[in-house]
């Protein structure tokens, strides 16, 4: 029997040597991107309200959310992430940061969305408020971009 020279034969640990390196796992879901911290995520300004995770059947953690519209309206400087998904389940992520004046920077990363639309992976923009507290229908997320008024308009981060 030949044996082909030009394909050596490649061993199960060679292929496990292989994967490590390159920084391959077991694991293909979706809630593993959804953990990992968005760039946007990484400074804490003032009071930390934490971090709420949307998704399609409800708002988790709503209490981050909560904490920080509180903060807006007692003109507190506070830092709220919010992080959902888009429709392939991606993260997105959204860094408010209030000041003392009531202006809200919102700070948005789209550096781990798989299919996006090609824009810088950060943006950013003010808003000169935000609204109570979460309220999706089932189904679909309670965005925040429906809950923040009087933006300016995104400029690359």
């Amino acid at each position: 029997m030949t044996r082909n020279r030009r394909f050596p034969r490649v061993t199960g640990g060679a292929v496990a040597v292989a994967a490590s390196l390159l920084g391959c796992t077991g694991s293909t879901g979706s809630s593993d991107r959804f953990d990992r911290p968005p760039v946007a995520t990484r400074s804490v300004i003032g009071l930390d309200c934490g971090t709420e995770r949307l998704s399609y059947d409800a708002v988790h953690a709503a209490e981050p959310r909560r904490c920080f519209v509180q903060a807006v309206v007692r003109r507190q400087v506070a830092t709220f992430v919010s992080v959902s998904p888009t429709t392939e389940g991606d993260p997105i992520s959204m860094t408010l940061t209030s000041d003392p004046s009531g202006l809200i920077t919102v700070v948005v990363d789209t550096s781990q969305d798989a299919f996006g639309r090609g824009g810088p992976p950060l943006t950013t923009y003010t808003c000169a408020s935000i609204d109570g507290e979460p309220g999706g229908s089932q189904g679909l997320p309670d965005y925040l971009e429906r809950h923040l008024h009087g933006c300016t308009s995104p400029t690359p981060a």
